[in-house]
């Protein structure tokens, strides 16, 4: 996205030329990316893509139809897809919950969504939008082409170390995902407690028991395409990205009153914030889903407090349910923010001797079919916030107590990294520069506030205060780097898409000298955005690269009960590798310990050793290699005294204050 997509006209020649050279940039990271294997892995990414876009699309079809005020129809295609990422998801959530088996479920859901499509659109008719919505909206190409364009070059971005590879897996470095993809194989075979030792990961983690919707989302894309969820991974992890730029023009053009042009650098621009990127590519699933709602719930929050309505609410509520359900942390971001506008606007309210508008009750049906329809409603949402709400109370006291300046950070340390604070704005880490950049940014988040009222001002304004003072206070404390990464991740894109309308609106001032500013703003902001992507995406290895993923065939090579110790460093690699060998008894002379990973028991003696091509042959194998690929061996074992402690079973860890929120 270029500073002269803000000058975008209907003029022919224009839209073309801006996809030319937004394409040319794209292909640009690619080759900086070094992606040269692209064709390669295209086809387990359609077949990934394909089932996830069909399945969110008739799932989000009807709620998108029945619940979208009328003055957002113009862009009710572009709700569909974020609205069925998170109905579908609930919905396979609560059917697991009641013991209903995962394939049924999945069958349940397409079908009651089908159904409720025919019957929306024969009670509905066809969507036609208001003339005066069509007219703000734009044209065909603004409302859906470029949108369209925009989400599937985000999608190919954060594929981009996949294409270097050939392989469509896991990517980056967290080792969080091997628990995700493990998730996702366990609510495909039982309920989401269920506790299976021959499944890859034998139960969902207890520290996630509020994250059910987003495993049965990954679950559901993967039964549809036929693929491992490690394929599917990578390639659901980007359409969500794109859903959070769908977001971010929803803000821009909804709250903000941006034009349909600006709202689209909005969307363009806001998800190439690296910090975007770094938790899309890392990865931090949980946390990439917080973020794709954020936006969505600042959005209808603000709309609901300026326009109290059955449907704002719903769309509300809906979003704040996936958002809160899979990052609990995330809820004081829109709490501060909403919470202090509708405060403001109460006493504004107050003073003025209005009163304060209430939501319209819902006619319901008199007698007995009122209270068949509230059962039949109240049962799966008290069930939902029962499971789910438990977890997130438990995840909400215990960051509560550990951001109390005498707690201590030592139980949530994690593999935060050691990010420079200009980075969480787009800015690079250069001396002064970064700090003038940091400060352009805020001016320009500043400008993009104006057209808001002066409560919402004050909500989002409190909501950047409040995040940057506790920023400085676990900046200040030891093993703070998890709570600090946590704050600003969520801070820097708002702060980002902000930013973004405001210099958009300063492009379209009068005033030449303010014109060029915006301009000129833009055309810098998007260069920083785009130089700090492509250090993001550059240097990402792949977790699962092919010779990881070729040892889940090994265990057919050797005997039913045959023991493997692996001679792997005790990284997220051996988790891995443990993962793809979980048919057979697993040991380790250094396993993985004091983390909130499972892990394979400690033992010297095996049948088997699997070494890592970095390590020479252990003394106590003997022969050749019996299997081998680019990355490992395997040896027999001599035979040695002691006990071969070698197990299915992973020793579960003791549960801290935090891990993965």
């Amino acid at each position: 996205m270029t500073a002269a997509a803000v000058r975008l006209t209907r003029s022919r020649p224009t839209g073309p030329t801006i996809a030319a050279g937004i394409l040319l940039v794209a292909g640009w990271l690619g080759v900086e990316a070094h992606s040269g294997h692209v064709l390669e892995a295209v086809p387990d990414t359609v077949r990934a893509g394909i089932p996830a876009v069909a399945l969110f699309a008739i799932a989000g079809y009807p709620v998108a139809r029945l619940t979208l005020p009328e003055r957002m129809l113009p862009h009710l295609a572009l709700m569909v897809l974020p609205l069925g990422a998170v109905s579908s998801s609930l919905a396979l959530t609560f059917l697991g919950i009641a013991r209903v088996p995962f394939e049924a479920s999945l069958a349940l859901v397409i079908a009651a969504a089908a159904a409720a499509t025919v019957a929306a659109r024969l009670r509905l008719g066809p969507c036609r939008p208001r003339p005066q919505d069509r007219e703000a909206a734009g044209s065909p190409a603004l409302r859906l082409a470029w949108p369209a364009y925009l989400a599937a070059l985000l999608v190919a971005l954060t594929l981009l170390p996949a294409f270097r590879e050939g392989s469509v897996a896991v990517l980056g470095q967290n080792p969080d995902a091997h628990l995700v993809t493990g998730a996702a194989e366990v609510v495909r075979v039982g309920p989401p407690t269920h506790v299976d030792p021959g499944l890859p990961i034998d139960r969902v983690s207890p520290l996630w028991r509020s994250k059910y919707p987003i495993f049965y989302s990954l679950a559901a894309v993967s039964s549809l395409s036929g693929l491992d969820p490690i394929r599917v991974f990578p390639v659901l992890s980007g359409i969500l990205m794109a859903m959070f730029a769908v977001g971010a023009f929803v803000l821009a053009f909804y709250v903000f009153g941006a034009g349909a042009v600006a709202a689209l650098a909005t969307m363009g621009l806001a998800p190439l914030d690296r910090v975007v990127t770094y938790v899309t590519v890392h990865p931090y699933y949980n946390q990439l889903w917080g973020t794709f709602a954020l936006p969505f719930i600042l959005a209808f929050g603000f709309l609901l407090l300026r326009e109290p309505s059955r449907r704002w609410a719903v769309l509300f509520v809906l979003f704040s349910a996936i958002g809160v359900f899979a990052y609990p942390l995330m809820l004081p971001f829109p709490g501060v923010a909403i919470g202090v506008t509708a405060l403001f606007e109460w006493r504004r309210r107050r003073a003025a001797g209005e009163s304060v508008p209430r939501l319209p009750r819902p006619q319901l049906p008199s007698g007995r079919a009122r209270r068949v329809l509230v059962i039949a409603a109240s049962v799966p949402v008290a069930l939902l916030l029962l499971i789910l709400g438990l977890g997130v109370l438990e995840k909400g006291l215990k960051a509560f107590q550990a951001m109390l300046p005498t707690s201590s950070l030592a139980g949530w340390r994690g593999d935060s990294p050691d990010y420079r604070f200009t980075h969480y704005f787009g800015v690079p880490d250069v001396p002064v520069l970064g700090v003038l950049g940091v400060a352009a940014v805020g001016a320009a988040f500043a400008a993009g506030l104006k057209p808001l009222r002066r409560a919402e001002r004050a909500g989002l304004i409190a909501m950047v205060v409040g995040a940057l003072v506790m920023a400085l206070s676990f900046k200040l404390r030891t093993f703070g780097e998890y709570f600090l990464f946590k704050t600003l991740a969520f801070l820097g894109p708002m702060v980002a898409i902000v930013a973004v309308v405001g210099l958009a609106r300063l492009a379209k001032e009068p005033s030449r000298r303010l014109a060029a500013i915006g301009a000129g703003g833009l055309a810098v902001l998007t260069l920083a955005f785009l130089a700090g992507t492509r250090h993001e995406i550059e240097p990402f290895p792949m977790q699962v690269p092919p010779e990881i993923f070729a040892l889940r065939d090994w265990p057919e090579e050797l005997p039913a009960r045959a023991s493997i110790r692996l001679d792997i460093p005790p990284t997220g690699e051996q988790l891995w590798v443990s993962y793809m060998l979980h048919e057979r008894p697993l040991s380790s002379l250094v396993p993985v310990v004091g983390t909130s990973y499972p892990a394979i028991p400690y033992s010297r003696k095996a049948d088997y050793v699997l070494v890592a091509r970095e390590i020479p042959k252990p003394a106590d194998a003997r022969g050749r290699p019996l299997l081998r690929n680019e990355g490992y061996r395997l040896y027999r074992m001599r035979p040695i005294s002691g006990e071969d402690r070698s197990s299915r079973k992973r020793i579960q860890p003791v549960l801290g204050s935090g891990g993965g929120a």
